[in-house]
């Protein structure tokens, strides 16, 4: 299976983002937390993928990270859980709150996503309660581990930025130096954009 695909930012549009792949273009669906995390056009960016293959049409779908790929295979190996929904699931609420109205049985959380109804709802949470609590907690990150604790847009843009295939340190560094050199407080996107714009010269 195709884990992963590098290349630069062709075209984005709702839920759709083109790479350039030494002159190839790939057209890709994402779910919108993945087009929020994507680089201006012409840069490079790495998206987790999964390829559907079916008799009518061809579809690779892509994540901005591992976590989200992850969930999304989750969901569609779900009986009444197809790719669409399996999306319309990771546009609506992060990989996080997804996990937070699982483990607490929040069927009405999930039915206000587009294509989720009571049934597939509490089917969902069946599924996938007891794997989610099991799920392996993340590593931890040393680059966040000197930077403030309100600085939450640091923080976030730290775990774009490995998201993208960066070391944690490649990234704390990045971070580090795009903050510093700030006049003011940026938003994650405005850091991650900045410190790709570092790593390109490093």
């Amino acid at each position: 299976m195709m884990s992963y695909i590098r290349g630069r930012v062709a075209e984005t549009g709702p839920g759709r983002v083109v790479l350039d792949v030494g002159g190839l273009g790939f057209a890709l669906e994402v779910p919108l937390s993945t087009v929020d995390l994507l680089p201006g056009t012409g840069e490079e960016v790495r998206l987790y993928t999964f390829l559907q293959v079916r008799e009518d049409r061809i579809v690779l779908y892509g994540f901005g990270t591992r976590e989200e790929q992850r969930l999304f295979l989750d969901l569609i190996s779900i009986n009444g859980v197809g790719p669409k929904v399996a999306m319309n699931i990771l546009s609506a609420m992060s990989v996080e709150a997804f996990k937070v109205a699982v483990g607490r049985e929040d069927a009405a959380s999930l039915t206000r996503i587009s294509g989720v109804g009571p049934k597939t709802a509490k089917r969902i949470i069946l599924e996938l309660k007891e794997k989610l609590s099991r799920g392996t907690k993340e590593e931890v990150q040393p680059a966040g581990a000197g930077l403030p604790s309100g600085a939450g847009a640091e923080k976030d843009a730290i775990q774009a930025l490995v998201a993208l295939g960066y070391t944690y340190a490649e990234a704390g560094r990045a971070i580090e130096l795009v903050a510093a050199g700030a006049s003011g407080e940026l938003s994650a996107q405005d850091l991650v954009k900045s410190a790709l714009r570092v790593l390109g010269r490093a």
